[in-house]
């Protein structure tokens, strides 16, 4: 009868165990899918952000007049030789809905009016702010030294971690002081 006993003993401990281990797993898997859903995230707006940077940082070279750098509530624009003609070209960025939904927007970039390329998707807020030469926000656009932009985006899945329905997100934000934005040609 004892060795029966310890059979069934030996087995419920071995069910609770192998339970343990499944459940860790479970755990796991959900922890390591919502980092990748964030990682997703963050890339995305990587490759976005480095497309804005590259293009920022030549605001103002061989454009003559002001503004150098503008923007509506849905767009904005940097003017500036980015591809070495040595002529300024007109890099417009805007917003259109994203057609996944949840006020969600895409962000098209076109230069010279040329054909549109969506550069990020899932953008959920923006801002700009210019800064005169003091280093004080101003809202007058000609004054503009530097500018800073910030973004944040999201995915438009929903995640559903253990009951949790949540949009992985991440922000970004830079202050640019092109070197060409100050001066005059």
């Amino acid at each position: 009868m004892s060795i029966f006993i310890d059979i069934v003993g030996s087995l419920a401990i071995r069910a609770t165990i192998a339970a343990i281990v499944v459940s860790m797993n479970i755990m796991l898997n959900n922890v390591m899918f919502e980092r990748t859903q964030r990682a997703i995230v963050r890339q995305n707006l990587a490759v976005m952000t480095d497309i804005i940077r590259e293009d920022a940082q030549y605001t103002g070279n061989w454009r003559t007049t002001y503004p150098k750098v503008s923007s509506t509530s849905s767009e904005f624009h940097f003017y500036g030789d980015i591809n070495n003609d040595w002529s300024a070209d007109d890099v417009r960025y805007y917003f259109t809905p994203d057609p996944t939904g949840g006020g969600r927007s895409l962000l098209s970039r076109t230069v010279n009016g040329g054909t549109a390329l969506v550069v990020g998707r899932g953008i959920t807020s923006w801002q700009i702010e210019y800064y005169d030469s003091a280093g004080t926000v101003t809202a007058s656009q000609n004054l503009a030294r530097s500018f800073f932009l910030k973004f944040t985006m999201e995915r438009s899945e929903a995640l559903n971690v253990n009951g949790t329905i949540f949009y992985p997100s991440s922000s970004w934000e830079m202050h640019f002081f092109p070197l060409y934005l100050a001066r005059e040609f």
